[in-house]
């Protein structure tokens, strides 16, 4: 194991500062000893020193190191923009975890069943079998899931959910709900992951929304009445040439030809450009008529236990959507300004603490020129189901009125 040398030297210091703490220990050496007390520590100290690095040459040692140089190791990773945040004078009192490298991890090794990763929101490695029972570590059915909207910002969120110390997300969508043949309850609970007794595990699958119909029932009948759900929205036109953007890059022919995909946006969402009529029973087109899918949730779901984030915010202001989101989950809130930056090449918010990250390069892609006519268009089509939902759900939706 390359790293043990220094997996020795940190254990040793440890323990040396131990010993400098337990003066007490003196007790142990009587008066009629040849040694003095000092030196009786030391002669400790250096025994136990000696079985440590011993029994972390085992198997079994190897996740006792792991767990005791855990704050040292991550510091080193995750303390370079993280102390020194100003709190306002009129702010609640903020969690430690959200202001101090230090504080984060040991929040984070108090909660959570993985060890932190060089990448923050990966659940990589599961900590040893003790650690696990004592936090109480099995993979359960999701408390809460996001089920839309597709390409407003979802895949970002469920990343920043594993940030939090008190979540967990799977990495990838499961599909569970709008497959054909459901694989079975047990295998759903097994694309979760591993979450402690005091975190909740959130799950993500952007096409419940819109399909299938019965999604809000299955979920209701599957998982629990009780289930939070989480939607987010943004402005239907960007998110269409989002969408179309997706499906071109897709490799699959037959896929792309499914989805009734065109040479341009334009082709693919009008009949023609002289009527300039909107396809609306084309997928893409669809998927934007946010408050047609809303009612098949509303009669599974009471509106209480549905939250609805504004995509189009979270892009201008990410720690005010996740707020939000931490209050309807009832999590302490851990996110704040300070933990992001504006990224000027990638034209979007990136995490500053407790390390620095960037969405995949995937995100965030240049989306094509598309004819200012069918941009307004599709405004102008758009904007009365927006206001319905706007006045349905008596929340300001920030794109509303600003593009046509």
């Amino acid at each position: 194991m390359s790293e043990r040398p220094a997996y020795h030297a940190f254990v040793a210091i440890k323990l040396t500062d131990l010993g400098n703490k337990i003066g007490n220990i003196h007790r142990l050496c009587r008066p009629r000893h040849c040694f003095r007390p000092t030196t009786c520590v030391y002669i400790l100290v250096f025994v136990v020193t000696t079985l440590v690095l011993r029994y972390i040459d085992t198997p079994r040692g190897d996740g006792i190191t792991r767990k005791l140089l855990a704050e040292q190791t991550l510091l080193e990773d995750y303390g370079q923009n993280a102390d020194g945040f100003r709190v306002a004078d009129d702010d609640e009192k903020p969690w430690a975890a959200s202001i101090s490298s230090e504080k984060y991890v040991e929040a984070h090794i108090k909660h959570s069943c993985y060890y932190l990763a060089k990448c923050t929101y990966c659940l990589k490695f599961p900590m040893d079998e003790d650690d696990l029972e004592k936090l109480g570590c099995k993979k359960r059915l999701p408390q809460a899931i996001i089920v839309g909207v597709r390409k407003c910002g979802t895949g970002t969120v469920s990343k920043l959910l594993n940030v939090h110390p008190q979540l967990v997300s799977p990495r990838d969508e499961t599909h569970y709900f709008d497959s054909e043949k459901e694989p079975g309850l047990e295998w759903y609970a097994e694309q979760m992951p591993l979450s402690s007794r005091y975190q909740m595990t959130i799950e993500k699958t952007p096409t419940y929304y819109f399909r299938p119909v019965d999604a809000p029932r299955r979920i209701r009948e599957t998982i629990s009445p009780n289930t939070k759900i989480i939607i987010m929205v943004c402005d239907p036109v960007r998110r269409l040439i989002s969408d179309y953007i997706e499906y071109v890059n897709k490799t699959d022919r037959d896929y792309t030809q499914k989805k009734n995909m065109a040479n341009t946006v334009e082709e693919t969402v009008f009949e023609s450009n002289v009527t300039k009529n909107v396809k609306i029973y084309n997928e893409m087109v669809d998927v934007g008529v946010y408050i047609k899918h809303l009612f098949h949730w509303l009669e599974y779901f009471p509106r209480k236990q549905i939250l609805f984030m504004d995509g189009n915010n979270f892009r201008n202001d990410p720690a005010a959507e996740m707020r939000k989101l931490e209050t309807f989950l009832g999590v302490t809130h851990y996110f704040r300004k300070e933990h992001f930056y504006y990224d000027s090449i990638k034209q979007n918010y990136c995490v500053s603490y407790p390390k620095r990250f960037c969405m995949p390069s995937a995100k965030g892609r240049q989306h094509p020129v598309v004819a200012d006519w069918a941009l307004q268009r599709l405004c102008q089509f758009y904007k009365p189901y927006d206001i319905a939902l706007a006045d349905l759900l008596g929340q300001n939706l920030t794109w509303i009125g600003k593009n046509c």
